[in-house]
């Protein structure tokens, strides 16, 4: 079963660190220093706000797993999201990387034809428990959420061992990118 979290942040966070901990993408985002854990922890926390807001964080009852969803239509500009990303700047990118992270964002949202999407930006399972299905159980009920509320799937990968995990119910690549690393692009056909 899946339900929307609006609670325990500080769980999910962790969750999602240690499984992006060594992802390029994510490593690509986060200031390299001695303080790289806590950038892409504060980047996990950073991601959940922002769908809170404007997507879903969901995850199976257990809480073993979970997913952040983004819906990029209803993102809006107000004085909160300027202090978030402002944030997101000085305590995970950088000074120096913003324009680099804002051209791979530009890049990455280029390669979605529809407006009103669901996007898949961050999917994790507890390490204790991978390998026991509870993300292939996830992304199933992701795919049907997205089907009822009408909305195109899309999410993209660099991992090539996901490729055929995200292939099996359905998924497709669409497109690949090289941003210094191949990132493959997939949406579910439904």
């Amino acid at each position: 079963m899946m339900r929307v979290v609006k609670f325990n942040k500080a769980h999910f966070t962790d969750m999602l660190a240690i499984a992006f901990e060594n992802n390029q993408s994510a490593n690509y985002i986060v200031q390299q220093d001695r303080k790289r854990g806590q950038r892409i922890k504060r980047l996990m926390a950073y991601a959940h706000v922002v769908c809170e807001r404007c997507g879903k964080v969901l995850t199976t009852v257990d809480g073993y797993s979970c997913a952040l969803i983004l819906f990029p239509d209803q993102k809006e500009f107000s004085l909160s999201t300027l202090v978030l990303d402002l944030k997101l700047i000085l305590g995970v990118i950088g000074i120096q990387n913003p324009f680099k992270v804002l051209r791979m964002e530009k890049l990455i949202n280029q390669q979605h034809s529809e407006k009103f999407i669901y996007y898949l930006w961050f999917i994790a399972v507890d390490p204790k428990h991978q390998g026991e299905g509870m993300g292939t159980e996830l992304l199933k009920k992701l795919i049907a959420d997205a089907n009822s509320m009408q909305r195109s799937f899309y999410l993209e990968t660099l991992t090539l061992k996901n490729i055929s995990w995200y292939q099996k119910p359905g998924f497709q690549i669409y497109d690949e990118l090289d941003i210094g690393y191949r990132l493959y692009f997939l949406k579910h056909l439904t």
